[in-house]
Order: structure tokens, then sequence, then C-alpha cells
């Protein structure tokens, strides 16, 4: 048998084959894309029967949008006045807080002074704003609305016991120092007008001469009721002076008429915070608010609401103490 030669011939290496893709991976072009023919621009929410799932890429509508937007409006009228109230009421707190530490270091000044109370020794000053009381040895000195520094403070009978600036000024108070509108003010409480007061020569301050002793509180043990007694007081802004808050009355004493000489707060709720002789605080809420404070001067009251707010106040002093309790007088 005759064999037969064959040549090996290399086979070819053959690439694998690449699958072919079902849809281009090639943008469309711009006759589809603005046709809208192509899948990306057609729309999204397609199948509406039964049992079929909407497209999770979905986006808002106008509608909804519209109402989403007023639905957190109405959520943001409902939330701020609450949240508006609950920064009042911690500020509110913080100033009870402020009030019953500087009651207990009139306690403690008292104790450790033979039982003798801190009060006010007041005199008259000439300044840019013209005459004004100032405190020159009591539980605090100068004049709230001049002090450019808490020296005033640092210097009173109370200091060693409370040695702290924040304690003198209520959180809620956004008054500033005279010709200082960058500089906020460094007290907002006033001690009770007939708790050790001296007027020096020349004020006309005092305790009128027939209500001495009883109705000028000098010794802790002669406080008529000291848990209907109260010692400071969150003053009003345009009338907090000396250290002292005072109600006048220049014609009679024991009947009055009486005048506003400082008038109390209304940041608090339209009233303002108050601590007692016995170390408790209360919040009183007053009748007629606003207050028309004309600093400087006596204010009458505006009408029997506010009368009875600055009686309120008065029945609470130790001179109102004397004249219900010892004078019964109304």
């Amino acid at each position: 048998m005759k064999r037969q030669l064959t040549s090996r011939v290399p086979r070819r290496t053959r690439h694998p084959r690449t699958p072919r893709l079902s849809k281009p991976l090639i943008s469309p072009t711009l006759e589809a894309a603005e046709t809208g023919s192509h899948p990306a621009r057609r729309r999204r929410f397609q199948a509406t029967g039964p049992g079929t799932v909407a497209d999770a890429r979905a986006g808002f509508t106008l509608i909804e949008l519209l109402v989403v937007i007023a639905v957190i409006a109405i959520l943001a009228g409902l939330l701020l006045p609450a949240l508006a109230g609950a920064k009042a009421q911690g500020q509110s707190a913080s100033c009870k807080s402020n009030l019953k530490q500087l009651q207990l270091a009139w306690g403690m000044y008292a104790d450790d002074n033979g039982g003798r109370v801190a009060g006010n020794v007041v005199r008259w000053v000439l300044g840019f704003e013209g005459m004004a009381d100032e405190n020159v040895g009591g539980w605090v000195w100068g004049n709230a609305q001049r002090d450019p520094t808490d020296d005033n403070l640092r210097n009173g009978l109370l200091w060693p016991y409370t040695g702290a600036t924040r304690l003198y000024r209520c959180p809620g108070d956004r008054s500033t120092v005279l010709r200082r509108p960058d500089l906020p003010r460094f007290r907002s409480y006033a001690l009770e007008g007939s708790l050790n007061l001296v007027g020096l020569p020349g004020t006309g301050i005092g305790v009128h001469p027939d209500a001495e002793p009883h109705g000028n509180l000098r010794r802790a043990s002669e406080a008529f009721d000291p848990t209907g007694q109260f010692g400071f007081l969150d003053v009003s802004e345009a009338t907090l002076q000396a250290g002292a808050f005072g109600i006048a009355d220049p014609d009679d004493w024991k009947r009055g008429p009486f005048y506003w000489i400082h008038q109390p707060a209304e940041r608090h709720g339209r009233g303002a915070n108050l601590s007692f002789l016995d170390g408790h605080v209360e919040s009183h809420r007053w009748k007629f608010t606003p207050k028309v404070p004309v600093p400087g001067a006596r204010n009458k009251p505006q009408n029997a609401d506010d009368l009875a707010d600055l009686m309120w106040l008065k029945d609470r002093t130790q001179q109102g103490q004397y004249r219900r309790r010892v004078l019964g007088l109304p």
C-alpha cells in the first residue's frame, strides 16, 4: 500500500466568540432622544393593572411636592409655639433658681451677723442721665442701669455667699447698660424696700418715722410672716436702679394713696418671680399688663387692676404687714 503523505497545516487559533448583546451599548441617537423612542425617555409608570409594582425610581409630581410642603408648614406652625413656650419655661425656672440662691445668701448673711439683715443704703448721684439713686453699702452697690462691670456686685454684702455674677441676672432680661447697647446689664433683681433701708441725708428716701421700727425690718427675727413676705423680686427693665424695690406713699403711709416707684417685671408669662423670706420662690401673674413706667417719677396705677397688683405686693412687704397686722388697716 502506498502511503499518502499529507502535510500538516497548523490549525488556526480561534478566539472565543463575543456574545451578541440584546441592546446596544452605545448611546441613543439624537433622533431617538428627541422623539422619546429611547427607553430612557419613556414614562416609568406604564403598568396600572392589579399586581403591578411602581418603579422605585419614580419622582414626585408637583402636586405631591406641594402637599409635602404644606404638611411641613402645618407641623412647623404647631411646633414653634411649643418650642418657644418651652424656652420661656426654662428661663423662668433658671430665674427662680437665681432668686432662691439670693434669698439663701440673704439668710446666711443674717445668721453670720447676729440676725442683722442685708438691706440698701441709698444716696443720690448726678450722672450723664441726670439724678439717680445709688447703693453705697447694701446687698449690692451702684445702679444696675449704669454699672459697666460686675464690681458693684462683688462689693455687695452678699457676694461672699453667692460668688457668681450669673445669679444676679434673669436669663429673660434683654436690657443693656445706658449708652452701651453692646453690654448686657449685670443685675435684674431688687430687694424689698422696707428690709433694712437706709436713705442718706438729702435723698428723701426711707421709711416714714412713724413706721419705725416695725415697718423697717432690721433683724430677721422681726419679720411678721416670713412665708408671706417677699425678699427679692424680678424688676422691670425701665425702673430697676439702685437695688431697692419701693412703693411710694407721699401723703399717708398708712392709708395711701400708693404709687409705683419701681415696677415688677412681666417677662415670665405676664408675671414675675419672687423669693420669700423663708426661702421659697413663687411666680405671680399680674392682672394688668403692660405696666406703664415713668422712670424717676411716681407712677399712679393705671386702673383698678393695676392698683390690685400694687397692693398685692404692698401687703407682702414688712411695712404692709405692719399696716395689716398691727394697725388693722385694709
